[in-house]
């Protein structure tokens, strides 16, 4: 009996130490949607500290997750350079970078954990779980991510427990089946909880994160935590910064672009208005010009042979001094007239 005992202690002990502190610690959860959640805990036991509370604005967060690439050699059926050059991905080392998390899933968290940021504690990190629909083996898969964020001496920390894991294979995988209902079931797996990493023991991770100038991976006694990401908040701050700059000139842009466009349209209008008016003034023209041709012939036609020479050579002469006779016509008329004396 002693000896069941002992065995039954030794087994619910490494049963505790097979999991992280943070399981047993006390979550005040913020928001939950099924197997979705943003919490704030305990930190794990001879943690350092956090500068928490702190102010970061939704915007802050959503750029810096957002910034947060990762290198998947996993591949599909459309791993080829084909589709690569068609949808514009990048590769690195024969792995496609992408973002960690999509629009949608950034839409979710960012709020969230900007509001986690200001009630969380120094003695307290903020832990999340995020489901979106991400590339699988064929096609979409809806694939969850899991991790536990921090902020601390300007940076913010992101542990990563589980990547783009499927919730419902997770769940069988660990014993979580049941022979009840499916409802049931459901009720269930809405309830598992995804790893959500811990500073003492590393995650190793499907795929690898993209680090740069502003995006290290944390050494922790001379050994690289590749689950454990530190990103430079500063450094985005200045790229939000940046990104305003160039959207407020885009605006200037546009908004200059288009009242360029209104008066050159006015300008356009403008031409074709004075273009109809001109067209009228010419037709008004050429008609007065036919009117006073009419009217020349019938006053050259009206020289009736009953008026004295006389009386006709001064019709000419006054037609000739209105201009309403060429010179030449004139001297015409004029020797036609002497000629009949």
């Amino acid at each position: 009996m002693c000896f069941k005992n002992i065995i039954r202690s030794i087994f619910i002990y490494l049963i505790i130490i097979s999991f992280p502190n943070y399981v047993f610690a006390k979550e005040n959860i913020l928001w939950k949607y099924n197997a979705d959640y943003v919490a704030i805990t305990q930190i794990e036991k001879g943690s350092r500290k956090n500068n928490h509370p702190v102010k970061l604005k939704k915007e802050e967060i959503y750029k810096i997750l957002e910034s947060i690439h990762i290198a998947d050699k996993s591949s599909n059926i459309l791993d080829l350079d084909l589709f690569d050059s068609i949808i514009g991905e990048k590769k690195e080392n024969n792995s496609k970078i992408s973002p960690l998390f999509n629009k949608n899933e950034l839409k979710k968290l960012s709020g969230l954990i900007s509001k986690a940021f200001t009630k969380v504690s120094p003695n307290e990190d903020i832990i999340f779980s995020i489901t979106g629909q991400h590339n699988g083996m064929i096609g979409k898969d809806s694939l969850s991510t899991a991790a536990l964020i921090f902020y601390r001496d300007n940076n913010i920390h992101l542990i990563i427990g589980d990547m783009r894991a499927s919730l419902e294979k997770k769940y069988r995988r660990r014993g979580g089946t049941s022979d009840r209902s499916s409802s049931a079931d459901e009720m269930k797996l809405n309830n598992f909880r995804l790893k959500t990493g811990s500073r003492l023991k590393e995650t190793k991770l499907s795929a690898k994160l993209v680090t740069d100038k502003n995006h290290t991976l944390n050494v922790v006694r001379d050994k690289t935590r590749n689950d454990w990401m530190i990103i430079n908040v500063n450094e985005i701050n200045k790229y939000i910064s940046k990104e305003k700059t160039l959207q407020i000139k885009k605006e200037k842009l546009v908004e200059k672009t288009g009242s360029l466009e209104i008066r050159s349209k006015n300008i356009e209008e403008e031409q074709e208005a004075l273009k109809r008016k001109l067209e009228r003034l010419e037709r008004h023209m050429e008609a007065q010009e036919r009117k006073e041709k009419i009217e020349n012939k019938k006053a050259l036609d009206n020289h009736s042979p009953r008026k004295s020479l006389e009386e006709r050579l001064s019709d000419l002469k006054i037609l000739h001094d209105k201009n309403l006779i060429s010179e030449e016509i004139y001297n015409e008329k004029v020797k036609a007239l002497l000629n009949e004396l």
